[in-house]
């Protein structure tokens, strides 16, 4: 015959009242944190057993996902020019494609000036934000 075994848990048990800003303020905390165990959150909260809390921004997240591959295209396009104008200088027939990918080359400047106004522009109204 089995027995079942109880686990008792050893500890004290506090009781507390919010007024309603309080209640507000603490149920943004939650939400801003994304907690999903309450007490565990206030307890590390006494103890001050929380050195960080990260909240990760999926949108964040995607920004520099797709900024990332967008730099590794740009790469891939830096590696095949470095091709082509290897290929120039051995060959002097190539001067129109290669007069044509200067043209696209400045084209891309821009694009990427642009892309960086973006980008510095993103971070400075989302990402500097001190939460």
């Amino acid at each position: 015959m089995e027995t079942k075994k109880t686990i008792t848990k050893k500890g004290t048990c506090h009781k507390f009242y919010l007024n309603e800003a309080e209640n507000k303020q603490f149920l943004d905390l939650l939400e801003k944190y994304q907690v999903r165990n309450k007490s565990q959150f206030i307890r590390k909260l006494i103890t001050k057993r929380i050195n960080k809390v990260v909240v990760v921004d999926p949108v964040t997240s995607q920004y520099h996902v797709s900024l990332s591959s967008l730099v590794n295209e740009f790469r891939t396009l830096g590696v095949n020019y470095a091709r082509v104008a290897d290929t120039y200088v051995k060959n002097k027939d190539c001067i129109i494609a290669f007069t044509s990918l200067q043209e696209q080359t400045l084209v891309l400047s821009m694009l990427c000036e642009r892309i960086l106004e973006l980008a510095l522009e993103y971070e400075k109204k989302h990402l500097s934000k001190s939460n």
